[in-house]
Formats: C-alpha cells, sequence, structure tokens
C-alpha cells in the first residue's frame, strides 16, 4: 500500500473510487425520497403544485444565503399557530440550511407550517417565491438562480433584469419571465420562462432581432 506524507499509508484507489460511488449512491437514493416526500405533502394539503398563494414567508440559507418559501395549508391554522412560528425562525436564525424543515414530519404543526425538503444550495429559488396578485405578502425580487438582488434601487433595472428588461433585450420569446441578475447572464444562464406563449410579443422581438 503506497506511503502517504505523513509516512503512513493511504488507501488504494480502488477503496476511494468504491467509498465515493457508495456516497453518491446514498446521496441519490435520499435526494429522492425527499423528493418524495414533497410530492406526497403537496398532495396531502392540496397545495397544487406549490401554489404561491400559500406562502406566509421565508428562511434564508445561512450557506447560499437564498431565500426558502414557507408554506401555509389553511388561514385559520397558521394564524393560530403564528407565535409558534416566529419563536422557531427566532431560534434557527443563522443556522438554518436548505433542506432542512422548522418542523418535523411528525411535529402537530408540520401540516400547518409546510416547506420543501427536497431542495439544495444549488436549487433555484423556488417559482412560489415570486409575487402574486392575490397574495397580501409582497416580497423583493431576486435571481432566479442566485439568489441576489440590487443593492440599492438606482442599479435595479441594471443588475436585475425583469420582465420589462428582459422583453427590451428581445431575450423572451414572448413568454412570461422570472427575474435573472445581469452576472447570471453573463454566465450563460437561460432565462426562465412560464406561462403560454405571447405570439404577438414574441413576433415583436423576433423582428428586432431581424433588424438588429
Amino acid at each position: 500500500m503506497p506511503a502517504d506524507t505523513l509516512g503512513g499509508t493511504r488507501p488504494p484507489v480502488s477503496f476511494m473510487i468504491t467509498t465515493c460511488g457508495r456516497f453518491m449512491f446514498v446521496m441519490k437514493k435520499e435526494a429522492k425520497a425527499r423528493k418524495v416526500r414533497d410530492e406526497k405533502i403537496c398532495k396531502e394539503l392540496k397545495h397544487k403544485s406549490w401554489d404561491g398563494k400559500k406562502v406566509i414567508g421565508f428562511v434564508t440559507c445561512f450557506h447560499c444565503a437564498k431565500r426558502r418559501c414557507v408554506y401555509t395549508g389553511v388561514e385559520q391554522d397558521y394564524l393560530a399557530a403564528r407565535v409558534a412560528f416566529q419563536q422557531k425562525l427566532e431560534s434557527v436564525s443563522g443556522r438554518f440550511s436548505c433542506g432542512d424543515l422548522l418542523f418535523d414530519d411528525d411535529h402537530p404543526l408540520s401540516k400547518v407550517i409546510v416547506q420543501k425538503q427536497s431542495l439544495t444550495c444549488e436549487s433555484q429559488i423556488e417559482k412560489a417565491y415570486y409575487n402574486k396578485i392575490e397574495r397580501a405578502l409582497k416580497l423583493k425580487d431576486l435571481c432566479i438562480y442566485c439568489g441576489s438582488g440590487a443593492d440599492d434601487e438606482e442599479e435595479d433595472d441594471t443588475f436585475l433584469l425583469r420582465l420589462p428588461q428582459l422583453q427590451e433585450r428581445l431575450m423572451t420569446d414572448g413568454y412570461v419571465c422570472f427575474p435573472i441578475c445581469i452576472t447570471c447572464v453573463k454566465n450563460g444562464k437561460k432565462v426562465v420562462k412560464v406561462g403560454k406563449k405571447d405570439t404577438a410579443q414574441a413576433r415583436v422581438e423576433r423582428i428586432a432581432r431581424l433588424g438588429n
């Protein structure tokens, strides 16, 4: 067995490859279980694919600084549990990580204060995070990829590209698009589209591209 720089021995390459493979298998299995859990919870609570109207707040990951949504099922139940929710938020401040649950699934409040468990630091900002006309809670727009926002209002429209800025840049192809920061665009990230295509807007952009 080869010696390492400290005079001991290091495991053979085949051992390290096998160990790495087992680790990856366990991680994939756990990720699949978390995804199945999220689908089950969503179906049980009739959240309609994690409906944005059900978002009552967010928790920030201390690793990636991305905001992760907190949902509720019945508003009356949430109002009754609001104090416990605030206390829990304060208790985990600075220690929450993507995929953590404020209340484990066996806790009575787990069906009142609900989260996705399948999220990782590589996951996009949840689409439900973004503001809905019907939702009283209004949140700051963030880049759907990295979760960044502008540092101040003067830079807001140049750093974070929302639908009007994306349309000006002929990047929507007629779709409603989520905000994306200029850094992610430069790094090759694609615009995230949603809904049905607006053929008139798509035609405007296509003609403008041909004229450039």
